[in-house]
């Protein structure tokens, strides 16, 4: 475990596409998750997530990505996350007293019940955010954090859907967010805990609901079982994922 600590401390190097590193970053993940089940919390997990995540995308350097606190086009959108975040994003949202439980009734009459396909050009707000601030910034998912563009004006019309022009992404960050969702998958099913991703708002509405929804889910009760997963929710249909997953735990 010392050396898999080692390799993975500090971020990733993305240049190396380094199969060992993904191997080793799933294993520490994994660790995490033990500790997490032991202490009925997911922050020791999140913490280390985040900051590795944070971590790698330092290593990529600056790609003049034009997303900022306050710019929030794509929080209109689709979003799909782990169940560790939203547990996560949930806590720091009630801490931070935003009306979770009002923004999630309004926000679940549009979006209930709808898939991915069906939201394309919808405006309907994440339940999270504060006017247009991130109400969880430092605490928002993966997919928050990875899925950037080069050009805010593209976002605004393509959200907006007053026009299809391709939102200019950057390939690097998807690749990082392909990594770490799949690390994160890993470790959650080595410990068997559910692995997938879920629509976002679903699932807060459904971890809002329980009292001490942390600790439940930690110990085993699926929470958000019939909640609507995303597209590819399931990262072991692809066969490489199922590969790398073999690597790490035999």
């Amino acid at each position: 475990m010392e050396a898999d600590y080692a390799l993975v401390m500090g971020g990733l190097d993305v240049a190396k596409r380094s199969v060992d590193q993904i191997v080793a970053l799933m294993r520490v993940m994994y660790d995490f998750v033990l500790t997490a089940k032991n202490e009925r919390s997911v922050s020791p997990l999140m913490s280390f997530l985040y900051l590795n995540l944070s971590q790698t995308l330092e290593r990529i350097g600056e790609l003049n990505v034009a997303c900022r606190k306050g710019c929030s086009h794509c929080c209109h959108n689709w979003v799909a996350a782990s169940a560790p975040e939203v547990i996560y994003a949930l806590k720091y949202a009630e801490a931070a007293g935003l009306p979770v439980q009002d923004n999630l009734s309004s926000t679940l009459m549009l979006t209930g019940g709808r898939n991915s396909q069906t939201r394309i050009g919808m405006r309907a707000p994440c339940p999270l955010l504060d006017g247009d601030v991130c109400g969880v910034y430092e605490n928002r998912p993966i997919v928050c954090r990875t899925l950037v563009s080069f050009d805010a004006g593209i976002c605004e019309r393509f959200y907006s859907q007053i026009t299809k022009e391709p939102v200019p992404a950057s390939a690097a960050y998807n690749a990082i967010r392909n990594v770490y969702a799949l690390c994160l998958a890993g470790a959650l099913k080595r410990a068997g805990l559910p692995p997938f991703f879920y629509e976002y708002n679903a699932a807060l509405n459904n971890m809002a609901q329980v009292d001490d929804a942390e600790a439940a889910w930690l110990s085993g009760e699926d929470i958000l079982e019939g909640v609507m997963l995303d597209d590819g929710g399931d990262m072991f249909c692809e066969a490489w994922n199922r590969d790398i997953y073999k690597k790490a735990f035999g």
